[in-house]
């Protein structure tokens, strides 16, 4: 759904490393900074684009599982220093308008109920874009619950769950979106949600999945830092540093995904000792952006 996947892609970064504007600490305190959702946007060609990963990097996982009766409530440590705080980014990244398939809804639903269907998946998807995810949820809930065939109203309810920090909920939903699908579009935000529960090894599955199939320069950089972050968060700062800096050159033109990745690396940078090289690189995301993240505020703290 257009808007929608970036959406929950922001979370993304927000929990994994840098998020793309939009990726959880406590997990949920700390992944609340990095990630940006990336759930709910979609291209031109009208695919639904993850939600964005999370604006900064927080390589730490939640505390605890999220359940379905649980709403958690991103935080941030305003009481740290800025040499330890970790900003929570935007989740994966979603757009306003929903790309809704008429006939896919038709063969879940039949042509009489798809239109009710349509509008309501409609309103969803307009709270989803303004952030308003308790709203969404009870709407998507029952339409999952009438329509659980149409992928676009699992996938969106999956990315809504995510966004509220309910793991378990949000990969039965988005695994089964993926099965439906045979898309890979989801995988950075299934691999954040592996990662909040400790899952390594399907952390590691999907990441291959992912980079085997190597859908966007973007998407794949968003699976990356979740990569990178499940490995940091089992202390691994060494293979997280090797997989993020592998292969990675400042282009000329930066987008945003290429400064969610030079923001991780430099997050990883500091707490691996290297301050000059965490030094440079936020001051190089600095310069490009002064707004991202904390960047500013973190060169100033080395100094």
């Amino acid at each position: 759904m257009g808007g929608l996947a970036a959406k929950a892609a922001g979370r993304l970064v927000e929990r994994s490393l840098p998020p793309a504007r939009s990726a959880p600490g406590n997990r949920d305190a700390d992944r609340a900074e990095r990630v940006e959702p990336r759930t709910g946007a979609r291209d031109s060609s009208g695919r639904v684009v993850p939600p964005k990963p999370v604006k900064n990097w927080s390589p730490k996982p939640p505390d605890r599982t999220v359940s379905s009766e649980d709403v958690p409530v991103v935080q941030r440590d305003r009481g740290a220093s800025p040499r330890t705080r970790r900003v929570a980014a935007p989740p994966p990244e979603a757009s306003t308008p929903v790309h809704v398939n008429k006939d896919e809804l038709v063969k879940a639903v039949g042509q009489q109920s798809a239109v009710r269907i349509e509008r309501k998946l409609r309103e969803a998807a307009r709270a989803f874009d303004r952030e308003r995810f308790d709203e969404a949820l009870p709407t998507l809930r029952m339409l999952a619950r009438d329509a659980p065939t149409a992928p676009s109203i699992r996938e969106l309810y999956g990315l809504t769950l995510y966004r509220m920090g309910r793991w378990n909920d949000a990969l039965k939903e988005l695994e089964a979106f993926t099965q439906m699908t045979r898309s890979v579009e989801q995988h950075p935000v299934l691999a954040d949600c592996y990662r909040a529960l400790r899952r390594w090894d399907d952390v590691e599955r999907t990441w291959m999945e992912l980079r085997e199939a190597s859908p966007s320069s973007a998407l794949v950089n968003e699976g990356r830092l979740v990569a990178a972050g499940a490995l940091a968060d089992q202390g691994q700062l060494s293979a997280a540093l090797a997989l993020l800096a592998k292969g990675f050159r400042k282009p000329r033109h930066l987008a945003e995904h290429h400064l969610r990745r030079m923001y991780a690396l430099a997050d990883l940078y500091e707490r691996s000792g290297d301050l000059a090289r965490a030094r440079s690189l936020f001051r190089e995301i600095a310069t490009e952006d002064p707004d991202f993240v904390d960047a500013v505020e973190r060169v100033r703290s080395l100094g």
